[in-house]
């Protein structure tokens, strides 16, 4: 890597409280140098997507791919905290609010000079619409489960009402599933609205929006806020990386998300490129299927945690981007300890682990690996070695996301390796450990005082408290260990360098609105 250039590190993340929040940076909106490139041509820039978009449908979007294009981009929400863990709410579409003494009304004041992108006026009845939709879509609902009803007693009031104290109710609200949506688009697109977005953010969609093909947002002149120095955002679906990153080097792109660690280097000799990196929640980890034998046996999941060496993975896997993991959180979040080890390795004690579980001999087992993060075949294959100094035969089986997930939610597996991306200690640790509930990660694993130990921290307000859950949580669970955890990889995108003020957002935020194009 050449030494005189600059590796941009953008620690957004290491602004956030260790309410296990990750609260918004300053705006660089309106901060533009006299450098900046004024021609209309130049005041676009070229997304490069390695997916198609499935919806641009803030209720209804599952991939990444979609978020990138709606968050901060098309969308406002009522409250601003881009990835549901923001320690400091700012006002959006709300200007003001208010909590009830028993923390259960939440009366929002709303702007009253914002309009859609059809030009419809912004209402309490628009808002009120999308919260119950959000509260009914499937993708949405189980984050929305704590709320009652909702009222508008009048066109720039929102009330609502919950069932229980939800301690992140506000970040729950600023989360891309909190995207405020035109009840008259919606109604008359039905089906078709998720290609026919209409809000009411800085950017809104230029001609139709078809799957598999580009598509572009412009800027928003009624647009509420301040405009945008960048007019238009194109998004350029390509087939692979190494494609997309030819594409930046040749300037076709602009902008690639979810560069790989391969391709970083790459980028980084590039002068007319950057490179930004930022601390990521991601978590990488190996889990077990503990339903059925061998992993059944906890003798067995502590040997391979102890024949697991994390430095090895992470360096062949991603080339040391990022920080080993002690648990499924790391040390900016709520809930983090450092009283449990980051390194476990222990070989001998592992090959004894196996004698007395009865597995002296070894045993043959599989791990199902999905193909759309690379570097996980590479985290597959150092385990592959690494189990096979205890006996274990480790079979790779590998299969795209979608059959994946269905064959997880099946418990048909024996191991896998995990990647989550949820900066809400809540959403990342009832994924790994809630036994029940349609985001139940690991089906077969329950543990009923875990059950209850994340519903009491969800309840309960005061931060320091609900940190020791989490971390009583987190430990109980180790001690039965769940998962094996590997380690934190670092979010890492590749620009042209004349694009400033890139700041990365977790879950696939990106806000072009705070960019600007300099000479």
């Amino acid at each position: 890597m050449r030494k005189n250039k600059k590796t941009t590190i953008l620690l957004v993340c290491l602004a956030m409280l260790v309410s296990g929040c990750a609260g918004k940076p300053a705006s660089t909106e309106g901060t533009a140098s006299e450098k900046t490139v004024d021609t209309a041509a130049q005041k676009q820039v070229t997304i490069a997507l390695l997916s198609q978009q499935t919806s641009l449908d803030p209720h209804t979007t599952i991939d990444g791919t979609s978020m990138i294009a709606q968050g901060g981009n098309i969308y406002n929400t009522l409250v601003d905290s881009k990835d549901e863990v923001s320690s400091e709410i700012l006002p959006e579409l709300a200007t003001e609010w208010s909590v009830s003494d028993d923390n259960l009304v939440y009366t929002f004041k709303l702007r009253d000079n914002v309009l859609f992108h059809n030009g419809d006026k912004f209402t309490s009845a628009d808002a009120k619409f999308s919260v119950e939709r959000a509260m009914s879509e499937p993708v949405t609902a189980s984050s929305f489960s704590m709320i009652d009803h909702v009222e508008a007693p009048d066109d720039t009031t929102l009330v609502i009402t919950c069932k229980y104290i939800q301690a992140n109710f506000l970040q729950v609200i600023g989360s891309l599933g909190g995207s405020i949506v035109s009840e008259k688009a919606v109604t008359e697109a039905g089906d078709n609205y998720k290609f026919h977005p209409i809000g009411t953010g800085p950017y809104k969609l230029e001609g139709e929006c078809i799957p598999g093909q580009p598509f572009s947002l412009v800027a928003f002149d009624g647009y509420w806020g301040e405009q945008p120095q960048i007019q238009k955002i194109n998004f350029k679906i390509l087939p692979d990386a190494s494609t997309a990153v030819i594409a930046l080097q040749k300037g076709e792109v602009d902008f690639m998300p979810d560069l790989s660690v391969a391709d970083m280097s790459i980028v980084d000799e590039d002068e007319n490129l950057v490179v930004h990196q930022a601390p990521s929640f991601s978590f990488v980890h190996l889990t077990f299927n503990k339903s059925k034998p061998p992993f059944d046996n906890q003798k067995v999941r502590e040997a391979i945690a102890k024949a697991v060496n994390k430095n090895d993975i992470i360096a062949a896997s991603y080339d040391n981007a990022g920080a080993l993991a002690n648990a499924p959180l790391n040390s900016l979040q709520l809930g983090y300890t450092e009283d449990l080890p980051f390194d476990t390795y222990d070989l001998e004690g592992a090959k004894k682990l196996m004698e007395e579980a009865g597995y002296q001999d070894g045993f043959t087992t599989t791990v199902l690996v999905r193909t759309d993060k690379a570097f996980l075949m590479k985290v597959a294959q150092v385990l592959q070695a690494q189990l096979a100094e205890i006996g274990i035969d480790l079979q790779i089986e590998q299969m795209e996301k979608a059959t994946w997930i269905e064959y997880l939610g099946n418990c048909d597996f024996d191991m896998t390796i995990g990647y989550l991306n949820w900066p809400s200690v809540d959403k990342m640790l009832s994924f790994l450990y809630k036994s029940d509930g349609d985001q139940n990660y690991d089906r077969c694993f329950n543990d009923p005082v875990i059950d209850e130990m994340l519903i009491k921290a969800t309840q309960t307000m005061d931060t320091k408290e609900r940190g020791q859950i989490y971390t009583d949580i987190i430990k109980r669970a180790d001690e039965s260990m769940v998962v094996v955890p590997l380690f934190f990889p670092a979010e890492i995108v590749g620009a042209n360098a004349h694009i400033k003020g890139v700041t990365i957002y977790n879950n696939c935020y990106f806000s072009v609105k705070e960019w600007t194009l300099e000479e």
